[in-house]
């Protein structure tokens, strides 16, 4: 029996992952940077300027990444857009309403609501795995809501 040579990840198998952990990094500070900013703006002033100013980044990203130019936008594009621009609106709202933790537990179960209505409007069984990623947004989301001081004032305003 021969061993497989076995050769180490190329340094771009890691961009994805490492992508991906910032950016929740940088997503669990968007609450704490909410409360902050409220005293001079308001929650959707904030959701907007958040994402304005993510706009260059993210164009240099598409410059570098793919080599060049965003293609326009169809409509399933804009329409996601919308519903993603809707999303975060409500979300920035519901932090000024209620605990940084609860606005949070709610979005998460947005997100296994969407995969219980593709499921049940347009008949796509979700995968086995995603039963289980549900199930741990559901506990993580709920062990958040829980972990908050007697009154909700555990929270950082």
């Amino acid at each position: 029996m021969t061993a497989i040579p076995v050769s180490p990840p190329t340094p771009r198998s890691w961009t994805g992952p490492l992508m991906v952990l910032a950016g929740g990094v940088g997503i669990g500070f968007a609450p704490i940077g909410l409360r902050f900013g409220l005293d001079d703006l308001g929650p959707q002033a904030i959701a907007f300027w958040r994402y304005v100013f993510a706009l260059p980044l993210l164009l240099a990203l598409v410059f570098l990444i793919e080599r060049r130019a965003p293609r326009l936008p169809n409509r399933f594009i804009l329409m996601a857009g919308t519903f993603f621009t809707l999303d975060i609106a409500l979300w920035h709202h519901a932090l000024t309403l209620t605990t940084v933790s609860n606005a949070t537990f709610i979005v998460n179960l947005g997100n296994v609501l969407v995969g219980f209505g593709a499921w049940f409007f347009l008949k796509q069984r979700p995968h086995g795995f995603w039963f289980v990623a549900a199930a741990l947004a559901i506990l993580g989301a709920a062990a958040l809501s829980l972990g908050g001081g007697a009154e909700g004032k555990g929270n950082i305003r």
